[in-house]
Formats: structure tokens, C-alpha cells, sequence
């Protein structure tokens, strides 16, 4: 069964980012971008 990858882009407060590595690079203007992928390696 193949299903098509998807990415969402959430935009949340720069308060509620969840510490990632690289999280400096998703916060602009007050706001950060967190996205989320159904894609996974293993």
C-alpha cells in the first residue's frame, strides 16, 4: 500500500517552540514554524 508524503506547516508563539536542534532557524518575526511529516525513515 503507497501513500503520498505530506508536510504541515504550523505556525505557533515563539514561546510554545519546543527545543529542537536548529530551533534558532524556525523563529522569525515572534512566530516559529514547526512541521510535521507522515514521512519516516527507519
Amino acid at each position: 500500500m503507497a501513500t503520498q508524503a505530506y508536510v504541515i506547516v504550523i505556525e505557533i508563539p515563539e514561546k510554545k517552540c519546543p527545543n529542537v536542534r536548529g530551533k534558532a532557524s524556525l523563529i522569525k518575526d515572534g512566530k516559529a514554524k514547526v512541521y510535521l511529516s507522515n514521512l519516516c525513515t527507519r
